[in-house]
């Protein structure tokens, strides 16, 4: 039982045919959104009907482990477009519409994972197949799916078995309504003294120490203002005196180091430095179809060979119904197609900067740089990978991206998979640091700064955490 020469051997036909073709499409109605939703289940689960209801002995390589791969890949790109505009789109309908999407898609999810007939196929197929005639990536598809079926519990009675299935489709929509809720939540966390004893014991030494610092510098300047010194620090006192603490300290002025980060100069800086490093080159497609006026398109060729490897897109200005966050999103897996073709990665980084206005432009903080350079690594991870399977990036065969992606029953990344080369990649920032010119002096940062930007992590973690009266309260340097 051998597989097709494009899934076979130990390494990868990169010389494969490379299809440029960007399947994804912004353009769906909210009532296309729902139908197209519908279609998909359908054709999907057509896929695992006829892989589950195999006769044991006509299972096979091509008919199985194959037939899931090939429809996983278009589910997941299909799947993208219909529940990622939920975290972009300005539409209001059209985000609630895709939300709904990824409801009744996260629903199917939880049967096509645990369908007990497909299992009983794949184990078959492990027990009869030549492990030498399957690629790595093959095996390790193959293993994972037997892996996660039994995670399910599908070795496991039929009465556990559904008891699985109810509560993995509760957790679905759980999580599914919570982020659509988490940038409008207003609820609070009630939490007994008891609980908080011993959080309060390891982090009190510290906080009295910083807090300490805050009502020295507080109390210093309301002498020098001739105010009345409370005693106090108020929540609106935190990010002033954490800036003063900085300054004095640290010597690092907050605003002016804004000034030596002005988006587009990070923005070019950016992209140069990963182009040189990874030897690629990146083209701005001018008349991109994006799904709003300030998302950008670029497509991304090897500079060796000239041959386009992918795309991204850029989201980075907050808008109303947006994602509230910082994050990549795989949406467009790059690996071998059905017909042995490979279709190329596309991802998106969604971001939420301050946009620049006629008057002011967007200046970036030193933290907000390093999450742009550690997100766009998710990106670079996304479009460089080069597997066959049908999945890319930060999970290798084992998901497709850093957020969002495939939820079949194949993928799901390690931990140092995902985050590994993007907190190494994110290191680079300090040649943006070195090589940037101030806003209006247009010299380099100082030295000084740069040398000192990093130590004022530490010391302002604790302040952080008490910048709201319950974690004050946490950590026991509230009122009672």
């Amino acid at each position: 039982m051998k597989p097709p020469a494009a899934c076979a051997g130990d390494v990868l036909d990169t010389a494969a045919p490379c299809s440029v073709v960007n399947y994804l499409r912004w353009d769906l109605s909210a009532q296309q959104i729902g139908e197209l939703t519908v279609e998909l289940i359908e054709q999907t689960k057509r896929v695992y009907d006829q892989v589950g209801s195999q006769k044991f002995e006509d299972v096979s390589y091509e008919s199985t482990l194959k037939a899931l791969a090939d429809v996983e890949v278009s589910y997941t790109v299909q799947r993208n477009i219909l529940d990622f505009p939920q975290h972009v789109s300005p539409s209001k309908d059209i985000r609630m519409a895709s939300t709904e999407a990824d409801k009744k898609l996260s629903e199917f999810d939880v049967e096509m994972s645990m369908r007990q007939d497909v299992y009983q196929r794949i184990v078959w197929l492990q027990e009869k197949v030549q492990k030498d005639s399957l690629r790595p990536e093959a095996l390790r598809y193959l293993e994972r799916l037997i892996k996660l079926g039994r995670r399910n519990g599908l070795h496991l009675p039929e009465d556990t078995q559904q008891k699985i299935k109810s509560i993995k489709k509760k957790l679905s929509l759980l999580c599914i309504d919570f982020n659509k809720n988490l940038n409008e939540d207003t609820t609070f966390l009630p939490l007994t003294r008891e609980e908080l004893d011993e959080l309060a014991q390891k982090l009190k030494p510290l906080g009295e120490q910083e807090r300490a610092v805050i009502l020295e510098l507080k109390k210093a300047e309301c002498e020098k203002r001739g105010l009345d010194f409370d005693g106090r620090i108020n929540a609106w006192d935190m990010r002033y005196y954490m800036n003063q603490v900085e300054e004095t300290r640290y010597s690092v002025d907050q605003n002016l180091l804004k000034e030596y980060f002005p988006m587009q100069v990070v923005t070019k800086g950016l992209l140069s430095i990963y182009q040189e490093l990874l030897g690629l080159t990146f083209d701005l497609e001018e008349s991109a179809t994006v799904w709003h006026e300030d998302v950008k398109l670029y497509s991304v060729r090897d500079s060796a060979s000239g041959k386009v490897i992918g795309k991204f897109y850029l989201d980075l200005y907050p808008r109303e119904g947006k994602y509230g966050h910082a994050a990549c999103f795989g949406l467009q897996p790059g690996c071998l197609r059905h017909d042995g073709t490979r279709q190329i990665a596309i991802a998106a980084m969604v971001a939420n900067f301050t946009k620049p206005t006629p008057d002011a432009p967007s200046l970036l903080q030193h933290d907000e740089v390093e999450t742009y350079f550690h997100e766009f690594g998710h990106v670079m991870h996304q479009l460089c990978s080069q597997v066959g399977a049908g999945a890319s990036g930060t999970g290798a065969v084992l998901a497709v991206g850093a957020s969002g992606g495939s939820r079949l029953p194949g993928r799901r990344p390690a931990p140092w998979v995902t985050t590994g080369p993007c907190r190494r990649l994110a290191h680079w920032i300090e040649m943006c640091l070195s090589g940037a010119g101030g806003l209006r002096s247009g010299s380099a940062v100082p030295a000084a700064a740069v040398s000192s930007r990093p130590h004022t992590v530490v010391p302002l973690c604790v302040s952080v955490s008490s910048s709201s009266p319950i974690r004050l309260l946490v950590i026991g340097l509230g009122p009672p």
